[in-house]
C-alpha cells in the first residue's frame, strides 16, 4: 500500500520494495531449471487413467543460477544472479482452422499477387510464436569502514516477444506481424554513512538506459484487403500482408539519470530526489506505404481505394526518412519529514514533498500552422511547451502497537501522492509538429 514516508514517490496507489541478495563471507551458489511441453498436459479419469491432451508442439523453459561470496573477507563481497526464459507455442489462428475463416487457397492467391507486385515472398499457415528473455543482476558491497558502506548494482535485461494479431475476423500473413524487443541496462551506486551518533546520510546515483524497438521480417508495403470471403462463403475477413502498419519505424530510446540524497537524525529527515530524461520516440505509421483494397478481386486487379505514406522530411533531418527528435526533461523533488516517537508503542510521522517536472527543450516551431491557427482564433500553437508546475504532497502517518507484546500493529495515514510523469507521451508532440514528420494520403 502507499507508504506515508515523503522519501517515496513516483506512484499513486502502492509501491513495491524489492531487496536483492548480497554476498557474505561464505560462498553460496544455486542452479535451477523448469520445463514443460505439450506432453505434460492432459486429464485423468478413474476409468481410463491419464490421457494426454491433443496439443501441437510447444514448450516453456526457465534456467538460472546464483553465486555469491567474499572477495576480501569482512570487507568486499559479490553476488551474481542470472535467469533465462523461453517459450514457444503455435498460433491457433491460421487459414482453414475453421470453415468460416480464410482458406489456404485464398491465402495463396494473395501471397502470389503480393510477390508479383513487390517481389517479396510471404508465408501462410501455422506459425510458432516465441517469447524469450535473459536477466542478469550483479552486485558488489564494500565495507569501507565502520561508518561508510558502498553498494554498486548492475541490472541487465534483454528480451523479445512475437506479436501476431490474427483473430477470428482478421488475418495476418506469417511474416506480417512484428517482434517487440526490449533491452535495459541500469547501474546504481549507493553510499550509506553514519556521520555521528544521531546523524545518518544516504546518497544514491543511478543511470537507466532503455531501448525498445520493433523488428519486422522485411520492409514492404502494408496491404489491407477488406471483405475477403471465408470458407463458408459468407463470413467476411480482413486480410493484412506486408510490413505491419505501425512497425516499419517504431523505436523508443530512454536515458534516465537519477540522483537522490537524504540526511537525518532519529527524528528529522530532509533530502532531494532528481531524475533527468533523454527520450527519442520514433513512431511513423505507414513508413513503407499502406494500400487499401475493398475486396479480393480489387487486390488481384490492383485497384486500391486509398494509399497512405508517412516519412521524415529529408530537408529537415539531413536525408534521414526515419527520424525522431530528442526530448529532454527532468523531475526534481525536495522533501522534509519528522518522525515523532510518542511512546514505545506509538510513533507519528509528518512531512511534505515538492516535485517539479519540466521540459528542457521545445518542439520545432511550425510557422505555417501557427499563422493559420491564429487567423482563426483557435488558441493553439506548435512549438510551445507547458511551464513548470509545482506539485505539493503533504503526508501524515502513524504506527500503533495495540498490545505490549507487539503482536498487533495498526498503521494509517493521509497524504497526497503524484505518479511518474508519462514523458514518453509528451514526446509525441515533438514528432507531430508537421515539420520533421510529414505524409500524404491519396484517395479518389
Amino acid at each position: 500500500v502507499a507508504p506515508y514516508d515523503v522519501r517515496q514517490s513516483g506512484f499513486t496507489g502502492g509501491g513495491i520494495n524489492a531487496i536483492t541478495k548480497q554476498g557474505t563471507n561464505e560462498t553460496h551458489g544455486s542452479a535451477y531449471t523448469y520445463f514443460n511441453n505439450q506432453n505434460m498436459y492432459g486429464k485423468y479419469s478413474a476409468v481410463r487413467g491419464y490421457e494426454k491432451s491433443p496439443m501441437s508442439q510447444q514448450f516453456d523453459r526457465t534456467y538460472g543460477g546464483t553465486l555469491g561470496g567474499a572477495i576480501i573477507k569482512n570487507k568486499l563481497f559479490y553476488f551474481v544472479s542470472a535467469e533465462g526464459k523461453k517459450n514457444s507455442y503455435p498460433s491457433s489462428t491460421y487459414p482453414g482452422y475453421t470453415t468460416n475463416y480464410i482458406t489456404s487457397t485464398t491465402a495463396k492467391l494473395i501471397a502470389d499477387q503480393y510477390k508479383k507486385l513487390t517481389g517479396i515472398e510471404e508465408t501462410y499457415g501455422e506459425r510458432d510464436i516465441e517469447q524469450k528473455s535473459f536477466g542478469l543482476l550483479a552486485r558488489v558491497d564494500w565495507n569501507i569502514s565502520e561508518k561508510h558502506k558502498l553498494a554498486v548494482r548492475y541490472q541487465h535485461n534483454n528480451s523479445y516477444k512475437d506479436v501476431y494479431g490474427a483473430n477470428s475476423t482478421t488475418y495476418y500473413f506469417g511474416n506480417s506481424g512484428y517482434r517487440m524487443n526490449n533491452k535495459m541496462n541500469s547501474v546504481v551506486a549507493e553510499l550509506n554513512s553514519r556521520l555521528g551518533d544521531n546523524l545518518y546520510n544516504e546518497l544514491r546515483a543511478s543511470g537507466t538506459f532503455v531501448r525498445d524497438f520493433r523488428d519486422t521480417e522485411y520492409a514492404g508495403p502494408c496491404v489491407q484487403i477488406s471483405n475477403v470471403t471465408g470458407g463458408d462463403g459468407e463470413t467476411k475477413i480482413t486480410a493484412n500482408i506486408g510490413t505491419e502498419f505501425s512497425s516499419g519505424a517504431n523505436k523508443l530510446n530512454q536515458d534516465v539519470y537519477n540522483l537522490s540524497w537524504y540526511l537525518g537524525n532519529h527524528t528529522l529527515t530532509f533530502g532531494t530526489h532528481n531524475e533527468i530524461y533523454k527520450i527519442s520516440n520514433l513512431f511513423i505509421q505507414a513508413s513503407e506505404g499502406a494500400w487499401y483494397y475493398n475486396s479480393l478481386d480489387h487486390f488481384l486487379q490492383d485497384k486500391p481505394y486509398k494509399f497512405t505514406y508517412k516519412y521524415s522530411d529529408p530537408d529537415m533531418t539531413g536525408g534521414n526518412l526515419k527520424y525522431a527528435p530528442v526530448m529532454k526533461a527532468g523531475q526534481f523533488g525536495f522533501y522534509a519529514q519528522d518522525k515523532w516517537i510518542v511512546s514505545r508503542d506509538f510513533n507519528f510521522t509528518y512531512g511534505i514533498r515538492f516535485d517539479i517536472p519540466l521540459l528542457f527543450n521545445k518542439p520545432t516551431v511550425n510557422p505555417t500552422f501557427n499563422d493559420f491557427a491564429a487567423g482563426r482564433n483557435m488558441g493553439v500553437r506548435v512549438g510551445e511547451t507547458p511551464s513548470a508546475k509545482l506539485m505539493v504532497s503533504p503526508r501524515v502517518g502513524f504506527s500503533w502497537y495495540t498490545d505490549e507484546e507487539h503482536r498487533t500493529l495498526i498503521r494509517g495515514g493521509v497524504g497526497i501522492f503524484t505518479g511518474r510523469v508519462p514523458f514518453v507521451w509528451l514526446s509525441n508532440s515533438f514528432n507531430n509538429t508537421g515539420m520533421e514528420q510529414k505524409g500524404t494520403t491519396l484517395q479518389p
